[in-house]
């Protein structure tokens, strides 16, 4: 590369975050060779793979995504994500629960044009006061929704395994889905367009969510499925 062109690449990066939203990129997911142990701790991760970005969230009080993950095996999708945020509220209902403090990772696995995206919201409580694992299939333009998974045990028959581990400053999950579940076959070399977004809520007297701004993402969850980016599910 030309030292212009060089000079030209780095400008382009520098101008893709506007407003908080990161450029849509895709995204490296390399295979395990291990499966983790689903903890909650992520020893398993260090240098395995590179943490996902998210947005700018230096505007939000109490708010930052230390480490966000997603690799895979031939029987697995992992996800671990670790958020810096001293205040946990959710008093969400389970069917609402990405509606304040939690996880989101949304795919695509069946053909784009179908229309349809997976949802997994990990909440580190909910109105029940208990953590909370979810699995959905989406509709992006009815909205409608089917529920595959929804439980507040660590382990389920249909082979998904979860954690959540909480302190005084942050809380982590870790999860282990089965590729069945999630309809994904032959996942080496696929690309899958893919949002992860991290929701934060410190208070329920107000609504915090008018503009809906308390949230970092990997790309703009506004967005339409097929210009999201991809996971890229590399050897």
């Amino acid at each position: 590369m030309t030292k212009k062109n060089l000079i030209a690449a780095i400008f382009a990066a520098a101008v893709c975050v506007v407003s908080g939203q990161l450029s849509a990129q895709d995204v490296t997911s390399p295979k395990m060779k291990a499966a983790p142990t689903i903890d909650g701790k992520l020893d398993d991760w260090k240098g395995v793979a590179t943490s996902i970005g998210m947005s700018d969230t230096s505007n939000i009080d109490d708010l930052k995504v230390e480490n966000a993950y997603v690799t895979w095996d031939d029987k697995n999708l992992y996800v671990a994500v670790k958020v810096m945020d001293k205040k946990i509220v959710n008093d969400q209902p389970i069917e609402r629960m990405q509606a304040a403090d939690a996880v989101e990772l949304r795919l695509v696995t069946k053909n784009i044009n179908l229309g349809s995206f997976y949802r997994i919201v990990i909440a580190p409580t909910t109105k029940d006061g208990k953590p909370t694992f979810k699995l959905t299939e989406r509709d992006a333009n009815s909205k409608n929704e089917t529920t595959v998974v929804s439980t507040t045990e660590n382990t389920d028959k249909s082979g998904v395994k979860w954690a959540l581990v909480k302190d005084d400053t942050s809380w982590t999950v870790e999860a282990s889905i089965p590729l069945s579940l999630i309809a994904l076959t032959a996942p080496a070399g696929k690309k899958i367009p893919f949002v992860l977004v991290v929701w934060d809520r410190d208070r329920t007297d107000i609504n915090e969510w008018a503009e809906w701004n308390k949230r970092t993402e990997s790309s703009s969850q506004k967005k339409k499925i097929d210009e999201w980016p991809s996971l890229i599910l590399a050897e």
